[in-house]
């Protein structure tokens, strides 16, 4: 077992089609977020893996930056 993974674009499209809905670029979103959640969450089982919380709030403020710019 590889542990938690992310949301596959297939199962997403998959809970589209069953929810009669469409998510357009949210798909992506959710996808990256997924992706994020369970690295996260993989990440600490590690005992020398980082805090999530670890760094200044710039850094954090350029990745928000980079992420929000990569949406465009």
């Amino acid at each position: 077992m590889a542990g938690a993974e992310a949301v596959s674009y297939t199962e997403i499209k998959a809970y589209c089609d069953f929810a009669g809905i469409s998510l357009g670029r949210t798909a992506i979103m959710i996808r990256k977020l997924s992706a994020a959640y369970a690295a996260g969450y993989n990440d600490a089982g590690d005992p020398n893996a980082p805090a999530p919380w670890a760094g200044d709030k710039s850094s954090a403020d350029a990745a928000l930056a980079a992420w929000l710019e990569g949406l465009t």
